[in-house]
């Protein structure tokens, strides 16, 4: 099992931004989310910060698992009852120590499991393997079983980006190689990175300060020029329109080094999140289902 792509997001951070809250509101407010936080005892929305890892399987069949950590502010006792609440068979639970279990289980042929480490801290798997798929490791992690090394925030790629990119309330990660049809995008730049990644700060001017992040060996390649308008054609495009990409507040610049490639670009926060609201809307009913 390997880390594919990672999102961090603090929420509670950005619905703290009084300019922000409206617009961010209009993303974040569905019904599937509502239903989601009374299922589960947690609400999305507020919650201090949420960590989505999504695995590669080891199988030639391609599956794989998405791991949801999160820490909160609610009773761990209430989140374990909830999700034990939502299986249909084969449930095991495992208390290792002092606020630290885990439970396995299945909803309808899918496989579901819920780590709890410490009062704060909650994991959710879905899908992969019981025996060695993220939740099974975290809980590892927790126990001190493992190296720090093995832990995802410690993946040389991640920690990279996660330098470059900064300390962003909003951040995403995927990691190379990208082959296949992945290979072809950003004008075929996505080929020669090892990893690629993205960080939104909002700013004192009322803006999403956007920085795009590419690591890879491209000095000397003239990969700047490909850069600027591969975020041309995706502001052209309608999905661009729809996010205001060609509306800037300030002119795209790219940027090199030693290490990639980078495109800093000042957003409209409103016209971007409405865009978002607008695309994912449906996306989001989908997958609350």
């Amino acid at each position: 099992m390997g880390l594919e792509w990672l999102f961090v997001l603090r929420p509670a951070e950005l619905m703290s931004l009084s300019w922000l809250r409206p617009s961010l509101s209009r993303v974040l407010r569905d019904e599937r989310l509502d239903a989601l936080a009374q299922a589960t005892n947690l609400d999305l929305r507020v919650l201090p910060e949420i960590v989505l890892a999504g695995h590669r399987s080891p199988n030639a069949d391609g599956s794989g698992s998405v791991f949801f950590v999160v820490r909160h502010e609610g009773d761990s006792a209430e989140l374990e009852r909830k999700f034990r609440e939502r299986l249909t068979g084969d449930a095991e639970r495992r208390e290792i120590g002092h606020q630290l279990l885990g439970v396995w289980g299945r909803l309808g042929r899918q496989e579901r499991a819920y780590v709890a480490a410490g009062r704060n801290v909650a994991g959710y798997q879905y899908d992969g393997s019981r025996a060695r798929g993220a939740a099974r490791i975290a809980l590892l992690h927790a126990e001190g079983r493992l190296s720090a090394n093995t832990a995802a925030s410690n993946d040389p790629d991640v920690l990279a980006l996660e330098l470059r990119l900064g300390a962003a309330p909003a951040r995403g990660y995927w990691l190379g190689p990208f082959d296949g049809p992945a290979s072809r995008g950003a004008r075929g730049l996505l080929g020669g990175a090892t990893s690629a990644g993205l960080a939104m700060q909002p700013t004192s001017e009322g803006t999403l300060a956007l920085t795009v992040r590419l690591q890879g060996a491209y000095a000397g390649t003239n990969a700047l020029t490909p850069l600027a308008d591969a975020f041309q054609d995706l502001a052209a495009s309608d999905l661009g329109h729809l996010l205001g990409l060609g509306s800037p507040r300030s002119p795209a610049r790219v940027e090199e080094d030693a290490e990639g490639l980078r495109l800093l670009v000042d957003l409209d926060a409103h016209a971007l999140l409405a865009g978002i609201a607008a695309a994912t809307l449906e996306s989001v009913r989908e997958f609350m289902r």
